[in-house]
């Protein structure tokens, strides 16, 4: 249920394991030094690059200092992985529908159970939203649903 940047990035910082995976920095830091006037650079180019230059024998802390690295670079310089074929611009976190969950959540830490009318009162989201929020949520195991009241899980 998980994806190939996830798997992979469990198995360098959990278990120490010398995989290739890539992330905004680590493109970031990539696209700089090996492709610093590439347009439309492919992930499978910027994979080999990465699997050359991976320390083998701490990727843990090689995968950290990439990420630290590209976090400076946009700093200074801006966000180099726009030049990746793989960029995405992201949605404004204000409009998401992340948003829409962190909000549900927030309003239920402060506030449970609660009537699902007044979670709709509450909150500057769509019904269709929250809706759909509270379902996701419920199959999670994070929160509960039933006869029109809503409560966070306790694990």
């Amino acid at each position: 249920g998980i994806g190939i940047y996830t798997s992979r990035a469990i198995l360098a910082f959990a278990f120490n394991r010398p995989v290739v995976f890539l992330e905004t920095n680590i493109r970031t830091v990539l696209l700089k030094h090996f492709y610093p006037e590439g347009q439309k650079v492919s992930d499978a180019l910027l994979e080999e690059v990465a699997a050359y230059v991976l320390d083998a024998g701490a990727p843990a802390k090689w995968y950290s200092a990439m990420m630290d690295y590209g976090v400076e670079i946009k700093r200074l310089e801006g966000n180099h992985t726009r030049r990746s074929s793989s960029y995405h611009k992201q949605s404004p976190f204000d409009t998401s529908f992340r948003r829409v969950r962190g909000q549900l959540l927030k309003v239920l830490v402060a506030e449970s159970p609660m009537d699902v009318e007044d979670v709709y009162r509450r909150l500057p989201f769509s019904r269709e939203n929250i809706e759909k929020s509270i379902d996701e949520l419920a199959e999670e195991g994070f929160i509960s649903y039933s006869g029109g009241r809503l409560a966070l899980v306790d694990h």
